[in-house]
């Protein structure tokens, strides 16, 4: 039986975040991993990389305009995801994603419109951009072992980072697309 999200989990993260989606043929290779290695998160979220800290509240059709005129003001970009890498101490294995700089100032200026939690841990200089396979349902130990299993057989590649996506969760704490935000001149 997958866990399903506590109360404080449901509370700071209710209301949804922004993300950057992975196009389709790279989402099915994490997707197929974090299904395989944490089902509890990946039947909460599928390959993503996290942008913002959560939501303070539903954000308003004039909230979301105004992350739109953000996110246009920031060039589309090549990503790179891979190597695998570890948080140890903390049970995370996950890509690691670059480049980090215009994911950082992104979430910047983001952040600065005040819509976002930014007192949780990880809100500042202290945020690695990364795309999870397993987050927190092992043991150090046994993060190291799956790492060490992972690490050189699992592909890493580039795709074009050309829009931003507010998710939020469903009923049953699923998190879905609800908008999506081209940067710079990307098609919509």
């Amino acid at each position: 039986m997958l866990e399903r999200p506590d109360a404080e989990f449901r509370r700071i993260w209710g209301h949804g975040t922004l993300v950057i989606l992975p196009p389709a043929d790279v989402a099915a290779v994490v997707d197929e991993l974090r299904r395989r290695h944490d089902p509890s998160s990946a039947a909460i979220i599928g390959a993503h990389i996290t942008l913002t800290q959560p939501f303070l509240s539903a954000p308003a059709a004039d909230d979301l305009a105004r992350v739109e005129e953000i996110v246009a003001t920031t060039e589309p970009f090549t990503m790179r995801w891979g190597p695998l890498s570890t948080f140890l101490p903390y049970p995370c294995i996950h890509f690691e994603i670059h480049p980090a700089e215009p994911v950082h100032r992104l979430r910047g200026a983001l952040h600065a419109l005040g819509f976002f939690n930014t007192v949780l841990p990880y809100s500042g200089d202290d945020f690695i951009p990364h795309m999870t396979i397993a987050e927190g349902s092992a043991d150090a130990d046994e993060t190291r072992r799956l790492y060490d299993d992972l690490r050189d057989a699992v592909p890493s590649g580039t795709f074009p980072c050309t829009a931003v996506t507010y998710c939020a969760p469903d009923a049953d704490f699923r998190f879905q697309p609800r908008a999506t935000f081209p940067l710079g001149d990307a098609p919509a």
